[in-house]
């Protein structure tokens, strides 16, 4: 990371605090750290993380979406991953207001990036009014999308 190569280090595993200070102090960069979410514990996990950004995840690639009333809890920004598509981003992003989505295997097929579904996502991530840097946060219809 300090030979400039990777400009953020994005952790998913069991990485503790003691990690995350640690990886922070030898490298400068920032950190995402994900979670799996399947209860308002890792809600309130993710809240306590020291990492820079988090991403809650419904896991592991899946292609599933987890319950997302369990969010209103959450009172810091966040990245949105799990199950996301061209189909139920929009909603996503106006009802949840994330800092960033994740749709990565929202966009592939047979494991492989599928150009047709990026096609039908790109008009969503040209949106991007009422960001508020103020809190971190994307509101109403214009955001942006991060494959």
């Amino acid at each position: 990371m300090n030979d400039n190569i990777i400009d953020i280090a994005q952790l998913h595993g069991d990485e503790d605090e003691a990690y995350i200070r640690r990886l922070r102090q030898l490298t400068g960069k920032p950190i995402i750290k994900a979670f799996q979410v399947k209860s308002e514990k890792e809600i309130a996990d993710a809240g306590q993380c020291s990492a820079d950004y988090i991403l809650l995840d419904s896991g592991a690639g899946t292609g599933t979406v987890f319950d997302w009333n369990i969010l209103k809890k959450i009172d810091r920004p966040y990245f949105l991953a799990g199950g996301l598509f061209a189909g139920n981003v929009g909603k996503a992003v106006r009802e949840l207001h994330p800092f960033a989505v994740d749709v990565s295997s929202g966009i592939e097929t047979d494991r492989r990036k599928d150009k047709e579904k990026w096609r039908h996502l790109l008009p969503l991530s040209e949106r991007k009014k009422h960001y508020d840097e103020s809190k971190r946060t994307l509101r109403h219809s214009r955001w942006s999308v991060y494959p």
